[in-house]
């Protein structure tokens, strides 16, 4: 296990998580240091941060696979527009996974 920490002079970054890292750096705006896309990739990404914070990295990394899914579902059922299902799911989702990552 891990008890304890190790204070060092730099940032370390985990090696799995820079692809993830340069896309947050990519969708920030640097001078309001706000996110530059729209309000449903946002929350997309906010999901999956709780998420992870959550300790549920799985369901995080399968989040598009399964928004995917229901947005196809959807479109089968009654037609609905894919943004709209996954807003959807991405509300229901927040339910279950709430308050801020710090």
């Amino acid at each position: 296990g891990h008890v304890g920490h190790i204070r060092l002079t730099l940032h370390v970054y985990h090696p799995l998580l820079l692809k993830d890292l340069f896309q947050l750096l990519r969708a920030k705006c640097f001078y309001c240091h706000r996110f530059r896309s729209g309000d449903v990739p946002t929350k997309r990404l906010l999901l999956k941060l709780k998420m992870m914070d959550a300790g549920d990295f799985v369901r995080a990394s399968n989040l598009d696979a399964e928004i995917q899914a229901e947005c196809h579902k959807s479109q089968l059922d009654d037609g609905d527009e894919e943004r709209t299902a996954e807003q959807t799911l991405l509300d229901q989702l927040s339910v279950v996974y709430p308050g801020d990552p710090d």
